[in-house]
């Protein structure tokens, strides 16, 4: 994929001068007209066409005290769907309390091409870079799940991002980025089959001694909540505060120092010893290094870093980490065999042991390979009926239920099957359930070719709406 015009607008681009519908001569003599202070302030606008190709929208957030004769920082966040306003407003609390500009693709999402996204990548951010006053020193990017991916995709190949925020997911590839040059902060919950890749991306980061800052919370495979939110913008912030883009602010630096010291005294209430709290000294050193005292927190470092307590502590998470690769291979194996009796068991083995372990780690070990075989039930069974095997996608939709049942997207798996074998009441009565679930992926619905006979149907299109309003709903 080729970068370079998203690169070349990111460096031309300059911020508004203080005046409305101003003009500034960028080096390449295009204008970049900045329009008027027109556009609402302080809410979740859903969407923006874009005036170079009114195919292309995304949505929005101004803070409150945005103003067109100010440069505010940016943040371009990406939804595996395509959801615009629901990825921004995962941020909009964290971007009112800093002054930042959030915007929300609504087009770049999974499926699409690596031409298809930088497209939409060229156009969207011509767009906004013309209608906003942007401080183009504070450009960032942010994502879950694949878009995390192509957050950190534009970081690395543009050099001008000054960081990502990167949810459930790490980086396009396994190797070390050409461009390390941005702050990346990774964020993952202990329930996600990602949790793996972004532990081990953090010991990576830390070998190629790039700046990072991983925060690992209560939570499965889905966008991270509001306080890990605020958590990366804040770190982000005190970065820009150590770079002199930000005056420094004692009582943002006192904030996030409060809410990792609350984090060890969780783990000393909860019993998990001392040298577990490690990470947290290291975040603490490696944040606020430079601008306050951190030398009790080295010296925390070098008294539990080596005790037989740490490495005991450490090898036993090891030992859980392998359980789980060992355990994701035995299953991957066994789809591949498609030996569905001996899946199913493998299964109802792997939900009693989940529920008998009484060691949290390992027992997050094991949800691990449980939301493992959500993903792969779900794409084997999309495989399975592309190719016209519906009884090898039944098999893997029957599987989908065991691991995921409250999952909306269950309903869209068995819709496709019933709508392959030409049963199209039952597809829309499944269709109808995903919905009724919170279904919202109209992208997909609107493409899958197995509901092409089924375009014209009045219900169908009914549901179409029900999944569209649903998409704009979600939160």
């Amino acid at each position: 994929m080729k970068y370079q015009k998203i690169l070349f607008i990111i460096l031309i681009f300059t911020t508004p001068i203080s005046s409305c519908n101003s003009q500034e001569q960028n080096p390449n003599n295009k204008r970049v007209i900045i329009q008027a202070d027109i556009y609402p302030h302080a809410v979740t606008v859903p969407e923006m066409k874009c005036s170079s190709d009114s195919s292309q929208t995304y949505s929005y957030y101004l803070p409150k005290k945005y103003k067109i004769t100010e440069k505010f920082p940016i943040i371009y966040v990406f939804d595996p769907k395509a959801r615009g306003a629901l990825a921004v407003n995962k941020f909009c609390n964290a971007a009112e309390k800093f002054g930042w500009i959030v915007i929300g693709s609504n087009i770049i999402r999974n499926k699409l091409t690596w031409q298809e996204i930088q497209r939409s990548l060229d156009v969207l951010f011509e767009d906004t870079y013309n209608k906003f006053s942007i401080d183009v020193r504070r450009v960032y990017t942010a994502g879950f799940s694949g878009g995390a991916r192509v957050a950190a995709s534009v970081a690395i190949l543009s050099g001008n991002i000054e960081g990502v925020i990167a949810c459930a997911a790490g980086l396009p590839n396994n190797s070390k980025p050409e461009k390390t040059n941005f702050e990346y902060i990774g964020c993952v919950g202990n329930a996600d089959f990602n949790y793996s890749e972004m532990q081990n991306l953090e010991a990576r980061m830390n070998e190629w001694e790039m700046s990072n800052y991983f925060i690992y919370f209560n939570g499965k495979h889905d966008w991270s909540p509001d306080d890990v939110i605020m958590e990366a913008f804040e770190r982000l912030e005190i970065s820009a505060m150590k770079k002199g883009l930000v005056a420094k602010n004692a009582d943002l630096t006192s904030s996030l120092m409060n809410r990792l010291n609350a984090k060890i005294s969780q783990n000393r209430n909860v019993g998990l010893p001392v040298d577990a709290n490690i990470e947290y000294y290291m975040k603490i050193v490696s944040t606020f290094g430079g601008l306050i005292d951190v030398s009790e927190y080295k010296k925390l470092i070098y008294e539990h870093g080596n005790t037989n307590e740490y490495k005991s502590y450490i090898a036993q998470k090891k030992q859980f980490d392998s359980i789980e690769a060992e355990g994701r291979i035995r299953f991957s194996q066994a789809f591949n065999n498609k030996d569905f009796n001996q899946l199913k068991k493998m299964v109802q083995n792997l939900k009693k042991d989940i529920k008998s372990t009484k060691n949290t780690d390992k027992k997050f070990s094991l949800i691990r390979i449980q939301s493992t075989l959500s993903l792969l039930s779900f794409m084997y069974s999309i495989n399975e009926l592309n190719v016209g095997n519906i009884d090898n996608a039944k098999g893997f939709t029957d599987l989908y239920e065991m691991v995921d049942p409250e999952n909306p997207d269950l309903h869209y798996l068995r819709a496709r099957l019933s709508a392959a074998k030409g049963k199209l009441d039952e597809a829309l009565d499944y269709l109808d359930k995903a919905v009724a679930a919170g279904y919202d992926d109209i992208a997909t619905i609107d493409s899958d070719k197995v509901f092409e006979q089924l375009k014209n149907n009045d219900k169908f299109q009914t549901i179409q709406k029900g999944i569209l309003k649903n998409r704009i709903e979600a939160k």
